[in-house]
């Protein structure tokens, strides 16, 4: 929140559990990032439109009884994703979307 403006770079970072970030943002990008489930959640969420490449998620350990606690998921918002890894299985397995979101696996 309060990233209205904002050019928002994640680089070779590692996340365990959830990241959430709020629309307005002029760009976001999560670049070369690790994502670890954290037994509950392992998931980046964005509000905004987003471009997460080079990540690896291994998000196996997380409670699938909710679809939007793992993975990737776009509320609203087109998120571009390229030469992303799932440990577990297909990338697009994580994909999830609420309301006009998109995921488009490049």
């Amino acid at each position: 929140d309060n990233t209205a403006g904002a050019d928002i770079l994640y680089k070779n970072c590692k996340i365990t559990g959830w990241v959430a970030i709020a629309g307005g943002h002029n760009s976001l990008v999560f670049d070369g990032c690790e994502i670890y489930g954290n037994g509950s959640y392992g998931v980046i969420r964005t509000y905004g439109n987003a471009t997460i490449k080079n990540c690896i998620f291994d998000v196996a350990n997380v409670n699938t009884g909710d679809v939007y606690q793992d993975g990737i998921h776009a509320v609203d918002c087109i998120v571009n994703v390229e030469n992303c890894v799932n440990v577990n299985g297909s990338i697009e397995d994580l994909f999830n979307v609420s309301g006009s979101g998109q995921i488009i696996n490049q």
